[in-house]
């Protein structure tokens, strides 16, 4: 999720609060067996690398390959 948050301190205001428990709530409602011990290191959404150029802004992921999603699609 880089450029989705304006920093680290943002991601911290955001998995700590309303949204990272509700978040957690959805996970334990949908996979009993999973449980969230906390959010996600917020330096990890901002270390993006790869060896064809720097990635600066949205439109430098085009063209870079990223693995396939086994996640299932998102449902209403």
């Amino acid at each position: 999720m880089p450029f989705g948050f304006s920093g680290n301190a943002a991601t911290d205001e955001l998995f700590d609060g309303d949204f990272g428990t509700a978040f957690a709530a959805d996970i334990d409602a949908a996979r009993g067996d999973v449980v969230m011990l906390g959010g996600p290191d917020a330096g990890g959404f901002f270390a993006v690398t790869n060896f064809k150029r720097l990635i600066a802004d949205l439109v430098d992921f085009d063209g870079i390959r990223v693995p396939p999603s086994t996640l299932p699609p998102k449902t209403a």
